[in-house]
């Protein structure tokens, strides 16, 4: 019979497939063409960049430090 500690482990593991399945899951949305943010375009180099970008560089690095409450 498996202890409290392994119990506790195979939860975790449970848990933290389920967590990273679902991290994948969100990421393999497609960008934007317009900033959800300041609805200015995204410039072709940021989107080729990173396909899945939803701000211009100026409003996710508002966003990133807190400046913006906004979430995708």
């Amino acid at each position: 019979m498996p202890d409290m500690i392994d119990a506790a482990q195979a939860s975790e593991e449970m848990w933290r497939d389920q967590a990273k399945a679902k991290s994948r899951r969100n990421q393999t949305g497609a960008g934007r063409a317009e900033c959800i943010d300041c609805s200015e375009p995204i410039k072709e180099a940021r989107r080729k960049a990173n396909p899945h970008a939803v701000r211009c560089v100026r409003c996710q690095s508002d966003f990133e430090r807190g400046k913006l409450g906004r979430d995708a």
